[in-house]
């Protein structure tokens, strides 16, 4: 939340080497910003906006959380995270002082500078992805930065190597950042491979991060796809215990992109041609002999030590005889940076010199019991035995059980996998981990922490000792499962997703735990159910396909299914339609869904069923079974007075009248849809499935009003179906959108305009691999080409988006673009391959050639110009449909061609008479250009001579087809 506060929102609070700026919640140092989680922000308001007086830990909740209930734990975690950003203790630098059972107050000296401007401030550069931000200084470690920026120089590989808690992640991020702040075009970005466990996921994690493409399967190969010719420095973190997939990523990747460098951390090199390891060695310790603090402070160790304890204990203060037991500290923990910060923590409770006894005596009495680890590793860990040894029994078990979550939790998660009976004393027993340096709290709006991966890895460990291992993992995936159910029935979809987004890699540590056996199966199934809807909505789906297909693997096929099953058997159907498109698999997979609904009464999973069945039927055309599905779906939600199913059942019905041909009754039905869709239901649509219903029928409404005869009516609803596309920011919705405007377009002789919108169809189609649109936009690129002359150019164009199309197998305008393709080939002599291409096209019939068959009549008739009997009937055939599906639009434009026909025949009077009838019979024809031309063509049928057809035309016979307030601005 956003803390009231006593300080003018513009203006900048100063104190010590800080800047405050409240109004755009920003600490800074200097004029670098400090990474500051939310909570611990609005602490430090509240504490500024009073500072020199005591505020209590209740002024302080209900001014950070007026709205929930929190224990006062929580104001210690992150006031101890506030401190430790501030170095308050170090070098005598104070600013909030505890006040033992009455509160916190800030001591320091504040002063008002000016009103901060927005252009002033170095906010972290964009070239920084997902790089995480450093809250401590990093000491000793020049030498390193200089070796491994010589070494990124020499080649494109670097791996960090060392033991746990060397610094290996502190030392890699320090380089990138200098990198983020060079100002250079290269980006960075940062991927810690700690949560996951299977090697398969690298890609996934790397595209997550890059914010990559995910709605199809995340390979290596779909990731050098969509990074060629990017400068990028990939910081992978964590390789050692996926050392293998990681090596033959990495390879992978540098082989195919010659723009990326690569800065590998693991406890072992990745042995792989072209790498330059650097290996991290420990701080400096100081002597033994050491006399004075200032010299002992020349070693890294010392200084680390030093300044961790000042942060922990704010009278933390040492002099000249404690140089040697502070160098007897380094010593005895080899100079490790993070054994040292755990000693450091714990002089709250032990004075400097018993600290000094009790680590000597703990790493020699272990010392034995490791022999086979290597050096490093042993002390980190002793240190790690050492730390956990003085904690209290809660303690231990909490810090045991909080090993089993991936990738960060909630005090709220952990009270719950933990079954602790008593919140206040859990969160306590949470902030002391914290203060200890066993917990780390995540920067964020809220209270999240995590576990460093050594200490998770030692946790799990104590774990299995324990024998609380499978009991806690139960815990953990229970407590999952049920927070997913719960929220989704609760949240909308678009918060759902946003809040529990970054729980995944504990919903895949869960899953894979449960997957392990049969005897879990069904809360497996309870648990992929539960989690498919969070995975859809962050485009995971070919890991949903996944982890989907593992869930029904250990069922036996013949047995009856229950409700979650089918929830799983629903999403793998899903998740294998938008990876795969329409394959014989994903058909299958909706049909046994179906069937599945069917036995257990599952009614929203049968409507859901048959919307998918009938999305098979629409793209590749059966439009009587689409008929029939869409029917069936508008009369079980008519008979059990289902809302949502009914504006459903009206967006399918529309688009299915729509593309048989009956114009007018599409267009009732999207009427009745546009008027009783809410911005709920849209937003809920789009979430799930990345279509919009609202946008897609008002543009295919608009092309059924335009062939109509309501030519502004239709012009203008393609421009609104575009607008609102565009609003959503997706690049589904504004394509189908605009793929019906440029057909609009293309069919009114607008083919410049037309030729506009599929150049950016294409390209926003094939950024997010749209391939029925891709190819759509390349046949459209095609037609306009061709029908100005480009054949050559254009038939290139046409048979990749029909190798697309087929692909993707969506052919509801295959009767246009095949016609056209045909007509270019036929204007280059060569009429039998013209005629090849319509061959498909000749067995559909009046209810499976669709709203464009027209275009197939009419292409025939010219192909067979030579043969009257065959001629004739192709053009009767085509007007006969066009009348049939009220498409004024290809009425009159099969009326002028038939006349023109008969005239090129020297039948004068047939022409005459044909287009007289004609225009009689629709007298509104002449809205559009081809019935005006007729009419002129009636008036001035004795100085006319049309000799051949015109395959390459003008727009129109008397100026543009569309206004200039309908034309598209380039």
């Amino acid at each position: 939340m956003l803390v009231k506060n006593q300080t003018t929102g513009s203006d900048e609070v100063l104190f010590g080497p800080f800047r405050l700026i409240p109004g755009q919640r920003l600490l800074m140092e200097g004029d670098v910003p400090l990474a500051v989680g939310s909570r611990a922000l609005d602490i430090l308001l509240v504490l500024i906006g009073r500072a020199g007086t005591i505020v209590t830990k209740r002024d302080i909740i209900d001014a950070v959380w007026p709205d929930t209930f929190v224990v006062e734990a929580n104001i210690s975690v992150h006031v101890a995270a506030l401190r430790r950003v501030l170095r308050d203790g170090k070098e005598g630098a104070r600013y909030i002082v505890n006040m033992p059972g009455r509160g916190y107050r800030f001591i320091a000296p504040v002063s008002h500078g000016g009103t901060a401007k927005n252009s002033s401030l170095p906010l972290p550069r964009p070239s920084a992805i997902g790089l995480p931000h450093q809250l401590t200084r990093l000491l000793g470690r020049s030498e390193a930065l200089k070796q491994i920026g010589l070494r990124m120089r020499q080649g494109r590989l670097v791996t960090l190597v060392g033991s746990a808690g060397i610094g290996k992640t502190s030392c890699a991020l320090a380089y990138a950042h200098s990198l983020a702040d060079s100002h250079g075009d290269e980006e960075a970005a940062f991927v810690d491979l700690s949560p996951i466990d299977d090697g398969d996921l690298i890609p996934t994690a790397i595209a997550s991060v890059l914010r990559l493409d995910l709605t199809r399967e995340v390979s290596l190969a779909s990731l050098i796809e969509q990074l060629q010719g990017q400068r990028l420095l990939l910081l992978i973190d964590n390789c050692e215990h996926l050392i293998e997939a990681a090596a033959n990523a990495i390879v992978v990747l540098l082989r195919s992109l010659p723009d990326l460098r690569v800065l590998a951390t693991s406890r072992e090199p990745l042995r792989v041609d072209g790498e330059q390891s650097y290996r991290l060695e420990a701080l400096p310790v100081p002597p033994p002999d050491v006399t004075t603090i200032r010299d002992a402070l020349a070693f890294p160790a010392a200084e680390l030590f030093i300044e961790r304890a000042a942060a922990h204990l704010s009278d933390f203060e040492v002099g000249d005889a404690d140089a040697s037991t502070v160098a007897r500290i380094c010593a005895d923990l080899d100079g490790i940076p993070l054994a040292i910060e755990f000693a450091a923590a714990r002089l709250d409770a032990f004075p400097l010199a018993g600290l000094a006894g009790l680590i000597g005596q703990h790493m020699r009495l272990a010392g034995g019991e490791r022999r086979g680890a290597p050096l490093r590793h042993r002390t980190i860990l002793n240190a790690l035995d050492w730390s956990y040894d003085l904690l209290d029994p809660t303690e231990q078990r909490l810090l045991r059980s909080l090993s089993v979550f991936s990738g960060g939790f909630t005090a709220e998660a952990s009270a719950k996998v933990v079954g602790a009976d008593d919140p206040v004393a859990h969160a306590e027993a949470l902030a002391g981990l914290v203060l200890k340096s066993l917990v780390v709290i995540e920067p964020g709006d809220d209270a999240r922490f995590r576990l460093l991966e050594i200490v998770r890895s030692h946790g799990l460990a104590k774990l299995q000792e324990n024998e609380e291992f499978d009991r806690t993992r139960l815990a953990h995936a229970e407590f999952f499962a049920a927070a997913l159910l719960e929220a989704k029935l609760r949240l909308p979809a678009e918060t759902f997703v946003a809040q529990f987004a970054i729980e995944i890699d504990n919903i895949r540590t869960g899953l894979a735990w449960t997957l392990d056996t049969p005897a879990r199966r069904q809360l497996a199934a309870h648990l992929a159910a539960s989690a498919a809807p969070l995975l859809f909505g962050m485009s995971l789906l070919a890991e949903c396909r996944r982890w989907m297909a593992a869930v029904l693997q250990v069922y036996d096929p013949d047995e009856d299914p229950t409700s979650e099953r089918l929830q799983v058997q629903a999403a793998l159907a899903a998740s294998i339609y938008f990876t795969e498109g329409l394959t014989d698999e994903t058909f299958q997979t909706w049909l046994r869904t179906l069937e599945f609904a069917e036995k257990i009464g599952d009614l929203p999973q049968i409507f859901s069923s048959l919307v998918a069945l009938w999305t098979f039927q629409i793209r590749d055309p059966d439009y009587c079974e689409a008929r029939r599905l869409a029917v069936r779906h508008a009369s079980l939600a008519k008979a059990h007075h289902d809302v949502d199913a009914r504006v459903m059942s009206d967006w399918m019905l529309g688009t299915t009248l729509h593309h048989i041909g009956d114009l007018a009754g599409a267009c009732d039905h999207f009427d009745r849809f546009l008027d009783s869709e809410t911005d709920a239901q849209r937003l809920a649509f789009v979430l799930l499935t990345g279509f919009d219903r609202r946008s897609a029928s008002r543009a295919i409404r608009a092309n059924a009003r335009w062939m109509q005869g309501a030519l502004s009516e239709g012009l203008d609803g393609a421009i609104t179906a575009a607008t609102e596309a565009r609003m959503l920011e997706k690049a589904l919705p504004l394509c189908e959108a605009l793929i019906w405007q440029g057909t609009t377009l293309f069919l009114a002789g607008e083919y410049h305009q037309a030729l506009i919108l599929a150049e950016e169809v294409s390209e926003r189609a094939s950024a997010y691999f749209l391939d029925s649109h891709s190819g759509f936009a390349f046949s459209l690129k095609g037609m306009c080409r061709a029908r100005a002359g480009a054949f050559e150019e254009g038939m290139r164009d046409i048979d990749r988006g029909l190798m697309l199309l087929g692909k993707a197998r969506y052919k509801p305008f295959h009767p246009l673009i095949l016609s056209e393709r045909a007509r270019m080939l036929a204007a280059v002599s060569q009429r039998q391959a013209a005629l090849d291409t319509l061959a498909p096209l000749a067995t559909l019939t009046r209810d499976t050639i669709g709203w464009c068959g027209s275009a197939y009549h009419l292409c025939r008739a010219e192909l067979m110009a030579h043969d009257d009997h065959a001629a004739e009937a192709a053009f009767r055939e085509g007007l006969e449909l066009a009348r049939l599906q009220t498409s004024l639009f290809w009425e009159m434009r099969l009326l002028l061609r038939h006349g023109e026909w008969h005239r090129s025949r020297g039948r004068m009077e047939a022409a005459v008479e044909c287009w007289t009838k004609g225009l009689a019979a629709s007298p509104r024809g002449k809205t559009f250009a081809d019935g005006r031309q007729i009419a002129r063509l009636i008036e001035e049928h004795g100085s006319i001579s049309v000799n051949r057809l015109r395959l390459v035309e003008p727009a129109s016979a008397d100026g543009p087809a569309i206004p200039e307030n309908h034309r598209i601005k380039e």
